[in-house]
């Protein structure tokens, strides 16, 4: 037995090269293709979008590079690491926020404003855990997606006492809603190139907030081309935006950190909170509570991408920003704390 073991160990070796070499080189010849020619090649764009996921192994593959001395494999799998160390380091680390002083503060004191945004999957949110979440976690604003007509209903009939002011486009799929502790003096929804939009002012304390609540159309594979439709809402929105007024920003988008939609947002002067104030990768779809059936066994999913945000413009700071809940819905909301 200590004889074939023996024998098997280099194969086992040679098969862990062999494999960790191919693995370098794809995530590699990944890095450079992405580098040279950004979201111009359609086929990089899921890559891109699970870019986390894809360099991820390379951590473990340099180690074992390392372990087994095979210097060659350790310098092809260090660009990889070095890669996933630019693009998501910081998101490892505990969060530091900027925490701009607030100048007299017995005078003016700094409001803070809880924000909870949640894709509730055309009603696949049981309404009674929404409900348990809200009033564990108490948001000022909440901001949902993909709402229904009897799902809207429900949460005016049972809100009204901590959500006095709402305001509800029940669509299904394009269904938004925002709910809030201070008035909403004007609201309407908008509707863009590839996607819907709701914009409300909201009068805190005397002061009007623009709230954005926007759900752009999910990537799809049409024509063997993997279509981004996300672009001309957020390009739309982020219009919207850019005019100095303070704003918040919220919803599914559809899109990644990495991703050109990200960019455009941060071009129009606003932060990403979990960015700022968050820790880990915020992974909100595919929920875990979503259940789909595959025949008649259900299948359980883990979340391994981040669309669902809160963003606000330059006159705020994030304190905390983390995905919450379980609600049965496809995403898992997000909250953010915020300083105005």
């Amino acid at each position: 037995m200590t004889s074939d073991a023996q024998k098997l160990r280099p194969l086992r070796t040679s098969l862990f090269v062999l494999i960790a070499y191919g693995y370098a080189g794809i995530a590699a010849l990944f890095l450079l293709l992405w580098a040279a020619s950004g979201e111009r090649l359609w086929p990089l764009i899921p890559l891109i979008t699970l870019a986390h996921l894809l360099l991820l192994p390379s951590l473990p593959v340099l180690a074992g590079a390392l372990l087994a001395r095979r210097w060659p494999l350790a310098g092809l799998t260090g660009v990889s690491v070095l890669a996933f160390i630019w693009l998501f380091g910081g998101l490892l680390l505990p969060p530091v926020s900027p925490g701009r002083v607030c100048a007299a503060e017995v005078e003016a004191p700094c409001r803070r404003l809880r924000v909870l945004t949640h894709n509730v999957g055309h009603d696949l949110a049981h309404l009674d855990q929404l409900l348990i979440l809200l009033r564990e976690q108490h948001p000022d604003i909440v901001v949902l997606q993909e709402v229904g007509q009897p799902y809207s209903r429900s949460l005016r009939t049972n809100l009204a006492d901590l959500y006095p002011y709402q305001a509800h486009h029940p669509l299904g799929v394009p269904g938004m809603s925002i709910l809030s502790r201070y008035p909403i003096t004007t609201e309407a929804l908008g509707a863009a190139e590839m996607g819907y939009y709701q914009v409300a002012t909201l009068d805190v304390d005397g002061e009007p907030l623009r709230v954005i609540n926007t759900h752009p159309e999910r990537p799809t594979i049409d024509e063997s081309r993997y279509i981004v439709r996300s672009g001309p809402t957020i390009r739309h929105v982020a219009g919207l935006a850019a005019d100095g007024q303070p704003t918040i920003l919220a919803g599914d988008l559809n899109l990644t950190d990495k991703t050109s939609g990200h960019t455009m947002l941060e071009a129009a002067g606003l932060t990403d909170a979990f960015e700022q104030a968050g820790w880990g990768f915020g992974l909100t779809y595919p929920a875990s509570q979503y259940l789909p059936r595959v025949g008649s066994l259900p299948v359980s999913l883990l979340p391994i991408i981040r669309i669902d945000y809160v963003w606000y413009s330059d006159a705020f700071t994030a304190e905390m920003a983390r995905p919450v809940g379980s609600t049965g819905s496809d995403h898992r909301a997000v909250i953010a704390d915020l300083r105005w």
